[in-house]
């Protein structure tokens, strides 16, 4: 599930699917034992504008040339799908879901809101996806397992706050800087500097600061503290060193 970060998206899955072919041969391994990759994302917000009514994207190997098709096998051996949900969903609630595939439209909705009316009315014929609502149920159920999401929507909120926030600011001290020029070309150039860098900073010094204070809070957390380092940062996206250096600072606090 792709909630942010959308940067780079295609080169991300090509190397992903890479990943997956490579890993997929184990150690003196015959090459026809290479297995077929296939990269699903789920993007939480629309990308593609330009395709207003298509949701779903994929790209697959294929042959470039003219000439009749040498190696058709190649076709199935990676492919990369991102699926829009936003439109998805859109679809779904619109009663205009391709018919031949309903439980895509349930599936993507489920990942939107898995309490929607049609969600839950889809569960009722659906025994695979009533499966997940009821693990998903018995995970909010779970106390340690309400504090992680807790701290993972904590996380996302603050980002975007802290993205907007120094959107804001880029363009107003872009636009200061061309008005003290007094010329459209300085006002252009400020501007654009402006938001440039105070985008760039603040979304730097943001990020740092939010995910600081987010490993910081479940390092200390009852509900979460003793998680080990890789899945704390796992949770967060970042690296298991600094984790282990904030775990390190914790327990000498404590110590001394």
């Amino acid at each position: 599930m792709q909630m942010r970060s959308y940067q780079y998206l295609g080169r991300r899955a090509a190397y992903y699917g890479a990943r997956m072919t490579v890993d997929s041969l184990k150690k003196g391994g015959d090459y026809d034992e290479v297995a077929d990759s296939n990269v699903l994302f789920f993007l939480a917000e629309d990308q593609f504008h330009h395709r207003p009514d298509d949701f779903h994207v994929c790209y697959a190997l294929r042959q470039v040339d003219f000439g009749a098709e040498a190696m058709p096998q190649l076709r199935d051996q990676m492919q990369l799908h991102f699926f829009e949900i936003p439109k998805a969903v859109k679809k779904l609630r619109a009663g205009c879901f391709d018919e031949s595939n309903p439980t895509l439209g349930h599936w993507l909705g489920f990942f939107n809101s898995p309490s929607d009316p049609l969600i839950k009315e889809a569960c009722m014929t659906n025994p695979a996806l009533k499966a997940a609502m009821e693990s998903l149920e018995a995970i909010s159920a779970d106390k340690e397992a309400r504090e992680i999401a807790r701290l993972r929507e904590k996380a996302q909120h603050h980002w975007a706050s802290e993205i907007h926030g120094a959107r804001q600011e880029g363009i107003a001290e872009g636009e200061a800087k061309g008005k003290a020029e007094g010329k459209a070309e300085g006002k252009a150039e400020g501007k654009a500097e402006g938001k440039a860098e105070g985008k760039a900073e603040g979304k730097a010094e943001g990020k740092v600061d939010t995910t600081l204070a987010n490993l910081r809070a479940m390092l200390i957390s009852p509900a979460t503290r003793d998680l080990a380092n890789e899945v704390i940062a796992g949770i967060l996206g970042v690296d298991v060193n600094l984790v282990a250096a904030e775990r390190h600072n914790r327990d000498a606090k404590i110590s001394g």
